[in-house]
């Protein structure tokens, strides 16, 4: 990762410090959560998007026009139940991290915020996967 990419993650952690501890734990913890569950669906697509680029270079453009076809909702779904699970088990990702009960409250407040950014993330990832073909 870049200095331009990292910055703006350490702005938002230092300003958020002015706001006092359990913010600040808060946010690390979501920010964390964040990260985790974008990682996953992401290498995925990387890995898709070499795969429809080999099928393009081979000349089987017919065959990467179907799989992106096929890619694309699969991620939207992988979206969706990302985002359930992040709302089931906002209780459990919280009390794993913290016993602390301002921070734990502040999470499970925060924690749909983070779900439904995390669906239009993978939406975005598979909207730009059929781009490739």
């Amino acid at each position: 990762m870049t200095l331009c990419e990292w910055f703006p993650f350490e702005i938002l952690t230092f300003s958020t410090s002015y706001l006092g501890t359990a913010h600040l734990a808060a946010q690390t913890l979501l920010s964390t959560t964040a990260v985790l569950v974008w990682h996953v669906p992401f290498s995925g697509s990387i890995a898709i998007s070499t795969r429809i680029g080999h099928l393009i270079g081979a000349g089987a453009l017919s065959l990467a026009k179907q799989l992106t076809k096929l890619y694309g909702p699969l991620f939207l779904l992988c979206g969706l139940c990302e985002m359930a699970l992040l709302l089931a088990f906002t209780n459990v990702i919280a009390l794993t991290f913290t016993q602390d009960p301002e921070v734990r409250y502040l999470v499970k407040d925060t924690m749909a915020l983070v779900a439904a950014l995390s669906y239009s993330m993978l939406r975005h990832v598979s909207v730009t996967v059929p781009c490739a073909a």
